[in-house]
C-alpha cells in the first residue's frame, strides 16, 4: 500500500463528502456516549463529545496506529469502548505508517513494567497509563528517543462502531481526524471517507 497516496486520497474524500448535509449523514457523524459511560457517571472521555463538532470543521486527517485498546473492541458487539493511540501531526508520517506502528509496539512493550532506571523516567507515564487502562492521557508527547526526533502523541480515543467497516477492529491502524492545536480530541475518520484501498486492505489485514 501506498500510505501516502491513500491518505491524500482520503483527505479528498473526507472534504468533498463531509459537510454536505443530510439527516441521514448528521446521523452517521453525530457521536453520543455509551450507555456505560452514562450510567457509571464516567467523565473521562467528555472531551471526545464535546469537541466533536471541532474534528469535523476544523480537524486534518492523518494515520493513527492503536497501542492497546479493550479487549471487547475486536469482535461484533454492542457498545463503543475506548483506546490509546499514537499519531503525528507531521507529514512525513503520511508516507510512514509502519514508524507509527514500531513506536506503538515499543510503547505496549512498557505494560507491567517498573521502570525504576533514571533513562527510563520519560516514560514512567506512559508504562503506567498501558498497564492500568483507567488512566486517559489526551495529546502527550512521545520522548524524541523513541520517535527518532519527531514530533509524535500519546492519546485517549474513543472506538465508535457505527464508524467502523463491520463494526469492530479488523486491524490496528486507520486514519484518524486531529486538531491538536485547536483541542484534546481525536477520532477514527468513519469508514465512508476512506479510500477504497484502504477499506480493502483494513478488512483483510
Amino acid at each position: 500500500m501506498d500510505a501516502a497516496y491513500c491518505l491524500y486520497q482520503t483527505r479528498k474524500n473526507f472534504h468533498k463528502h463531509s459537510r454536505e448535509f443530510s439527516l441521514k449523514r448528521l446521523m452517521y457523524n453525530s457521536l453520543i456516549p455509551p450507555w456505560w459511560m452514562i450510567k457509571a457517571g464516567d467523565r473521562r472521555f467528555c472531551v471526545l463529545y464535546r469537541d466533536q463538532n471541532i474534528l469535523w470543521k476544523k480537524g486534518i486527517v492523518v494515520w493513527g496506529r492503536i497501542v492497546q485498546a479493550n479487549n471487547l473492541l475486536f469482535d461484533p458487539g454492542k457498545w463503543d469502548h475506548p483506546a490509546v493511540i499514537v499519531f503525528s501531526p507531521v507529514p512525513v508520517f503520511d508516507s510512514k505508517l509502519k514508524d507509527l506502528t514500531r513506536i506503538a509496539h515499543d510503547l505496549y512493550e512498557l505494560k507491567d513494567k517498573k521502570l525504576n532506571h533514571p533513562e527510563m523516567a520519560d516514560f514512567v507515564t506512559f508504562a503506567e497509563a498501558i498497564t492500568n487502562e483507567m488512566d486517559c492521557l489526551f495529546n502527550v508527547k512521545i520522548p524524541e528517543s523513541l520517535t527518532l526526533n519527531q514530533l509524535v502523541y500519546f492519546t485517549s480515543i474513543m472506538v465508535y462502531r457505527k464508524h467502523l467497516p463491520g463494526g469492530y477492529l479488523k486491524s490496528g491502524w486507520f486514519p484518524i481526524l486531529i486538531a491538536p492545536d485547536k483541542t484534546p480530541a481525536a477520532m477514527i475518520l468513519p469508514a465512508k471517507y476512506w479510500f477504497s484501498e484502504i477499506l480493502d486492505l483494513w478488512c483483510c489485514d
